[in-house]
């Protein structure tokens, strides 16, 4: 079975930064972490880490950053409705049907 590939969203927050070590221990997912500013969690790249610098409201940009993921986990803060309105939309564009 080939590893999944999760796409977080909110990933420089405490619970994504709390969870990205344990998982990656743990597991042989693949990640990639999207945040507004990329050096926040550059340390983090590796074979099995990208970091991918975005805002959550630019849609399209969001489209791109879900080519390939099997799922999404959303840990999002702010203008909640506008932000799962644009995953949502995002994520039916990709074909990606598994938010968490």
């Amino acid at each position: 079975m080939s590893p999944q590939h999760i796409l977080m969203l909110g990933a420089s927050g405490s619970l994504a930064r709390a969870v990205i070590p344990v998982l990656l221990a743990e597991t042989d997912t693949r990640f990639s972490l999207y945040v507004r500013n990329a050096a926040r969690l550059a340390a983090l790249s590796s074979e099995r880490v990208t970091v991918v610098e975005g805002d959550v409201l630019d849609t399209a940009r969001l489209t791109a950053a879900l080519a390939g993921q099997s799922l999404v986990y959303a840990g999002l803060a702010g203008n909640l409705p506008a932000l799962a309105k644009s995953a949502v939309s995002a994520m039916d564009a990709a074909g990606v049907r598994r938010p968490i």
